[in-house]
């Protein structure tokens, strides 16, 4: 009984309430009412206006995250793979550059050569070498000379595989190599490898007129090695207890963590 109560009150309010703006609209009280109430929704309206489109453009960015995070990754790799193309173009022109040097000096002097990669280096205290890759295959045998830079000696060949060979860098403990300290006159000696750091040269004359800054080269003495070739510099001047002979240090001109091409020299009856 209650319910139907209710239910019949409130369709009465509703027929009342259509009936009165049935009422106003043909009255002309509709102009009043409709400016008074766009008057007072009007702000309302424009905040959820703005606020639709701000939702709007968040939803679209929303939707475009996942071509945003694709396009990123791909740009990514591109600038990667751009790099990596300049680092390999970089390092040819290096190489080529290096090459040709080299090329004009072994051409300067009638030299038999083969040039050959630094393939791999030794990081041990007590050895001082380094790996390249050429071999016997290619004419090499142990006890060339290997240079860099037009003629500056770094070492001699070791053992020689097939077709890949070992370099003893001239500053390793167990190098030794005859050389002549080009001074005011010619001083020949013994020159060894120092701490894998400096060259000593040993059995020098007492009276060999030798001073700091003069050039250590080979000696015609060593086998398969022609002379002339610059090994380095002289750092220091020493004298031995007995008086009877003196000894240098020299420094290598040679930047032997910078090595990447190097030339061997082969003999000269070689083909």
């Amino acid at each position: 009984m209650a319910r139907r109560s209710l239910s019949f009150k409130i369709t009465l309010g509703a027929i009342i309430f259509c009936g009165l703006i049935f009422l106003g609209y043909y009255s002309g009280l509709t102009r009043y009412s409709s400016s008074l109430l766009i008057s007072i929704f009007n702000p309302l309206i424009r905040a959820s206006s703005h606020l639709a489109d701000s939702l709007g453009d968040f939803f679209s960015i929303y939707q475009n995250q996942d071509d945003i995070i694709k396009q990123n990754d791909f740009l990514k790799s591109e600038l990667i793979s751009l790099a990596k193309k300049n680092a390999v173009l970089s390092l040819v022109q290096k190489e080529n550059e290096i090459l040709k040097q080299e090329l004009q000096f072994v051409d300067e002097y009638k030299y038999n050569y083969v040039v050959a990669r630094v393939v791999g280096r030794s990081f041990d205290f007590d050895k001082n070498y380094f790996l390249i890759d050429k071999g016997a295959r290619h004419g090499l045998s142990v006890g060339l000379p290997v240079t860099m830079d037009q003629g500056l000696v770094v070492g001699r060949l070791i053992r020689v595989e097939e077709n890949i060979a070992e370099v003893r860098l001239l500053t390793d403990s167990e190098s030794q190599i005859a050389v002549t300290i080009i001074g005011e006159e010619g001083s020949a000696g013994l020159a060894k490898g120092e701490h894998n750091i400096n060259l000593r040269i040993e059995m020098l004359p007492k009276e060999a007129k030798i001073a700091i800054g003069d050039l250590v080269v080979t000696s015609n003495l060593n086998l398969n090695t022609p002379p002339g070739l610059v090994l380095g510099r002289v750092q220091k001047i020493e004298f031995s207890d007995n008086n009877l002979w003196q000894s240098a240090v020299a420094e290598p001109l040679v930047d032997y963590s910078n090595l990447s091409l190097v030339t061997i020299i082969l003999p000269a009856n070689s083909q």
